[in-house]
């Protein structure tokens, strides 16, 4: 028995030492000339440089027929016509196998970890991604599967990404720094095998920030060259007050300029399909707490959640996304939006389309928010049907493309940005001049138009507005840089006409020709009544003529 153990222990010191001398021959075999021969045959299998610093080899490791190799500063350059040297970064990759499956012609990893890594996103001038151009490299090299020799097959129980940043640049930003748009990147994947499905686990920060989060469960799988298969769900949110200023002003103008602390914009989607392709499915999308306007002072509320469509492809190269809303319903402070939607991005550019109606909206609230015009008009907006078209790279480029058509409606209100009546009487005593509006407020029990939006402005025809003092007709425009111009014809009824009817000598109900330019701000008024005034005076002198002349 003594023998017997002594034996076994003479064979079990002879396994440490072989198992010994081969790490210690293996690390040597990692490190110098071998480890440039790695990166060399890296280099060539991806088309683009590829630089490896120290490697090591973990002996405690080997002695569980589960060998560790670690390798440090790993960087893979851009292909070329890209700015940034490297494509990808990463601090640290190790990887783990087990031996005794190698004996079976199989490959079984027990883990490969990558720390830290940073990808740098970028665009050409030809609007090509960097991550595209590299797949396309890789397109072209031909399927080591489709030769005669055996493959042996390759499963990893785990493979994780650990503290990940993607940054992006596009061809504009040549002397910027790029932006981290997603950060705290953490992806397991589990059961991984080329013929087999896997489960895969993916998180990140948006903008770096504690609310916004992105995160995907789903089964990915089988694998292939070009194709990545996956079905689960995705969820999106974002905390708006964690996008960086300059960003959101560059998007989104002023529209987010305080969206407010709690404000949260959620989509979740059952997504299926090819990840190099096409992933799509239903998703819900939800608004809570979101406050629209260009300041703290001047915000509409918005909030709601509704079903929609949810579309992205090309995820692995250039993404681009699509969401479609059928039915839709948003609170819009005290009242609501109705309708369809339908938005395109990809990279900086946005398109898409909106129709519907909106309803209960304090007019107000809305036009303080969303322009520069405070305390202007005041009554409860209704617009029972619109339209509108958008397209652009930025904010302004967006607001000047908007064109589209509807009606609007306007109840119980005034226009307070000048006394338009006061405004008729002050042009009837000075004919020839053209009179600043008169400070003050044009009650209204009704105001309606037709409205067109294009060319930067907005265009209103066929307007009546309805008050106890003035029946008001015409057209114009607002230009959105707050300039305008309106021909009106305005009827004075009731006693409120009487004084006008005193100072121009005419007949109330009478229509009075009246323009209004200027500024939403400043407006001018001129009413027409050159003619109705001679018209009078003459009258007069007539009646003087006669009287003396008795």
């Amino acid at each position: 028995m003594n023998r017997l153990l002594k034996r076994l222990l003479i064979v079990a010191a002879c396994l440490f030492g072989l198992l010994l001398v081969v790490g210690l021959i293996a690390s040597s075999m990692i490190s110098g000339a071998s480890k440039q021969t790695l990166a060399t045959a890296l280099s060539e299998n991806l088309g683009v440089p590829v630089t490896l610093g120290a490697i090591n080899f973990n002996l405690a490791q080997l002695f569980l027929l589960k060998p560790a190799i670690t390798v440090e500063d790993i960087a893979i350059g851009n292909p070329p016509s890209f700015r940034s040297p490297h494509l990808l970064e990463a601090k640290k990759l190790t990887a783990q196998i087990s031996l005794l499956p190698l004996l079976r012609k199989s490959i079984e990893v027990h883990s490969i970890t990558i720390d830290h890594p940073r990808i740098m996103s970028e665009t050409n001038a030809h609007g090509v991604s960097n991550i595209e151009a590299l797949l396309q490299k890789d397109k072209g090299k031909s399927d080591p599967g489709s030769g005669g020799t055996s493959v042996r097959s390759l499963v990893v129980d785990e493979f994780s990404v650990a503290s990940g940043e993607i940054s992006s640049m596009t061809a504009a930003a040549a002397h910027t720094e790029g932006i981290v748009d997603l950060s705290g990147i953490d992806l397991r994947v589990r059961d991984f095998s080329r013929d087999q499905p896997c489960r895969l686990e993916f998180s990140a920060r948006p903008f770096g920030g504690k609310y916004s989060r992105i995160k995907l469960e789903a089964q990915a799988g089988p694998f292939a060259a070009n194709a990545l298969p996956l079905h689960g769900t995705l969820s999106i949110t974002v905390a708006p007050s964690e996008i960086p200023p300059a960003l959101r002003v560059a998007q989104f103008g002023n529209l987010l300029v305080a969206p407010g602390k709690k404000a949260k914009v959620s989509l979740t989607a059952k997504v299926d399909g090819d990840a190099y392709e096409k992933l799509s499915g239903p998703a819900t999308l939800a608004l809570s707490d979101l406050l629209l306007g260009k300041d703290e002072q001047h915000v509409l509320p918005v909030s709601g959640e509704f079903p929609i469509s949810f579309a992205a492809s090309k995820l692995m190269s250039s993404p681009r996304f699509q969401l479609g809303i059928t039915g839709g319903r948003l609170h819009l402070g005290k009242g609501e939006w109705l309708g369809d939607a339908e938005l395109h991005l990809h990279g900086t550019a946005s398109s898409g389309r909106t129709s519907g109606k909106i309803r209960n909206v304090d007019i107000n609230e809305l036009v303080s928010s969303v322009t520069v015009a405070n305390g202007k008009i005041y009554g409860t907006l209704e617009i029972p049907s619109y339209s509108l078209q958008f397209a652009g790279n930025n904010a302004a480029q967006v607001r000047n493309s908007l064109h589209g058509s509807g009606k609007l409606s306007v109840t119980e209100g005034r226009i307070a940005a000048l006394d338009l009546l006061s405004s008729i009487q002050q042009g009837v005593e000075h004919p020839q001049d053209l009179i600043a509006g008169k400070k003050g407020a044009t009650p209204f029990t009704t105001l309606a138009a037709g409205m067109n939006v294009g060319e930067s402005k907005l265009n209103l025809d066929g307007i009546q507005l309805e008050s106890p003092a003035l029946r008001v007709t015409g057209k114009g425009f607002i230009d959105f840089d707050q300039s305008m111009n309106f021909e009106l014809v305005a009827q004075t009824q009731g006693g409120a006409g009487q004084m006008l009817n005193k100072v121009a000598g005419f007949q109330a109900g009478a229509g009075i020709p009246v323009s209004v330019t200027g500024t939403v701000e400043s407006p001018k008024v001129r009413p027409s009544v050159g003619k109705i005034v001679q018209k009078a005076a003459q009258g007069l002198l007539d009646s003087f003529f006669k009287k003396k002349n008795k």
